[in-house]
């Protein structure tokens, strides 16, 4: 092997102390500021734009997006199937109990006199047969 020649030992003095230099020496952090600015506005720029789209209204409808539109029918039936009542009777009484102000059917199996004071004023025979099914199920439910 040979040994280093003279401008192999400047070459490799120099890199050696300019490498002294840059670790010993002040940081320039410039580029690093740029980044951290940069990521930021990008950051700051999404959360502008997704809080934007949540305001503004969706395509077919004039409310916000994420909001549902409340299912009368889904909750009817839901609610049925625990009582035991079918949905078609609850559907039965639906013009009696908006007749009487009630705002669903629901509101009848909530409320024992609102029961009473549809079978009441039920003139025809669909109506009571409708109303005498809900009672007789909820009797039977309430006796299990």
């Amino acid at each position: 092997m040979r040994p280093p020649q003279p401008d192999t030992n400047e070459k490799l003095e120099q890199f050696y102390s300019s490498f002294r230099q840059s670790m010993h020496g002040p940081a320039d952090n410039t580029n690093l500021y740029i980044f951290l600015l940069i990521a930021t506005s990008v950051i700051l720029a999404l959360i502008a734009i997704t809080n934007w789209q949540k305001r503004s209204p969706g395509k077919n409808s004039g409310k916000p997006r994420g909001k549902s539109k409340p299912q009368h029918g889904k909750l009817l039936k839901e609610i049925g199937k625990q009582v035991g009542v079918p949905a078609k009777q609850l559907k039965a009484i639906e013009p009696m109990t908006q007749r009487l102000g009630a705002s669903s059917p629901l509101v009848a199996l909530l409320c024992p006199s609102l029961l009473k004071q549809l079978a009441d004023d039920a003139h025809d025979e669909q109506s009571r047969m409708a109303l005498s099914g809900v009672a007789r199920k909820m009797v039977e439910a309430d006796g299990d």
